[in-house]
């Protein structure tokens, strides 16, 4: 991994990502998974569809670490979880579009969700940056872009919603090569209200 972005354009969008996720984490929060370990909480306005989910947690590895898991989408760790969720590869794929550069690249996944959410697909730019020696920031969103080459893939259920989302995770170096991670996401949730239940389900599988 190369030390910094030299782009303006992506640093800008890293930049515009943290201040909008600390914007949307101001306010009263509902916690939707008590977890010990890695609690979560969702902020949502009741005038709008869009959730903001919250966690935090410790984990015993470095920040380059806890990067790589999530930014390799290809990693056999990172492709366990997704077919353990997913079982059928061909209908809920999990794949690299395309490679940017060293720090960036659009994905696409597709979900399962519990009953009566019907599966949900990600098409998805994700970009990293080292902000200081202990500190990396990923940044993943959603992209309609007519540069991303199209990938439809043939076999995916019908009746899949496409999901648009915002996540930024923050990884911080602590003592003794443990990293203290804050994942922030706002997706839209529909219309309509989502019983806490199945938000925190969908938490739960990945979703927030």
């Amino acid at each position: 991994m190369s030390s910094d972005i030299r782009n303006e354009a992506e640093i800008n969008i890293i930049n515009f990502s943290l201040e909008a996720a600390e914007v949307a984490t101001n306010g009263k929060s509902l916690i939707i998974d008590a977890d010990i370990i890695f609690p979560k909480f969702l902020y949502r306005n009741a005038n709008h569809p869009v959730g903001t989910g919250l966690a935090r947690t410790t984990i015993h590895a470095s920040p380059e670490q806890c990067l790589a898991f999530i930014y390799d989408v290809f990693s056999v760790e990172a492709m366990a979880i997704h077919v353990k969720q997913n079982p059928n590869l061909d209908m809920y794929p999990n794949k690299e579009v395309v490679r940017i550069n060293e720090h960036s690249s659009v994905t696409y996944s597709c979900k399962r969700l519990p009953f009566p959410m019907a599966p949900r697909d990600w098409l998805v730019k994700m970009l990293w940056r080292k902000m200081d020696e202990d500190t990396f920031v990923l940044v993943c969103n959603s992209v309609d872009d007519e540069r991303v080459p199209p990938f439809v893939p043939t076999t995916i259920p019908e009746g899949v919603s496409r999901g648009h989302l915002n996540t930024v995770y923050r990884f911080t170096r602590c003592p003794y090569n443990t990293t203290q991670l804050t994942k922030i996401t706002t997706m839209d949730l529909g219309t309509g209200s989502i019983p806490t239940s199945i938000t925190g389900t969908n938490e739960r599988m990945g979703g927030i």
